[in-house]
C-alpha cells in the first residue's frame, strides 16, 4: 500500500501523513482512533514506544 493510498484513505495530504509520520505532528484522539481502524490495531499499538532498558 503506498503512501499516497493511506493518505486518501483518510483523507488527508501526503504530507500531513508524513508529518504524524515523523512526530512533526500530533493527530487529535479521535483522528488517531481513524488511523488505528484503517490499519486494524488499536491506539496504543500504534503510537506505543517501547525502550530497551
Amino acid at each position: 500500500m503506498s503512501r499516497t493510498h493511506v493518505a486518501k484513505s483518510l483523507e488527508i495530504t501526503t504530507q500531513m501523513l508524513g508529518a504524524i509520520d515523523r512526530g512533526d505532528r500530533n493527530p487529535s484522539l479521535s483522528f488517531a482512533k481513524k488511523i488505528a481502524d484503517y490499519y486494524g490495531v488499536s491506539i496504543d499499538d500504534l503510537f506505543l514506544i517501547i525502550t530497551a532498558t
